[in-house]
């Protein structure tokens, strides 16, 4: 679901009085909150994860004796390898303005407005004819760059891969 738990958060917390939250402990928090997220998805998905993950491995070693499904679970690995470095990239290098200047409430509201917008002309508009086969190594990091601006508040993972 498209929807931004760390928003929610923030507009719950200056809503409750507990702003006076620190920012490493709110997001220590948003961060904890978001891991039954994550169990939920790895739990859902564990089998496609360890196929794709184990398919992946034996690319690295012996990708001539693979089936074309074994090929295209590797690929699925990579692009998901390639999706995942603009957000290391981006929470490095904005560490101190995330954790800071972008948990006003005035960018929480717009940006989710603003995602609101985008998710429906993309969904309204968007072509939904790519193929995860036809999926590139551009496409993973353009699915990964959306994912990156997640890092907003407002700006749900979902919303900008949907999105994209």
């Amino acid at each position: 679901l498209p929807i931004s738990s760390s928003a929610h958060v923030q507009i719950a917390s200056q809503l409750l009085g507990l702003d006076q939250i620190s920012r490493p402990q709110l997001t220590a928090f948003i961060a904890t909150i978001q891991l039954g997220t994550e169990a939920a998805v790895v739990i859902y998905f564990f089998k496609d994860i360890v196929r794709i993950a184990k398919a992946w491995f034996i690319s690295l070693f012996n990708r001539a004796s693979m089936t074309e499904g074994q090929r295209a679970d590797a690929k699925m690995g990579w692009l998901v390898i390639i999706g995942s470095l603009p957000v290391v990239v981006v929470g490095l290098v904005f560490k101190n303005q995330i954790e800071n200047q972008l948990r006003n409430l005035w960018i929480v509201a717009v940006m989710l407005i603003v995602f609101g917008i985008v998710l429906a002309l993309a969904d309204r508009f968007g072509p939904k004819t790519k193929s995860i086969e036809n999926l590139s190594t551009r496409d993973g990091l353009l699915f990964g760059l959306a994912q990156a601006l997640a890092v907003i508040p407002g700006v749900s993972r979902s919303g900008g891969t949907i999105s994209m």
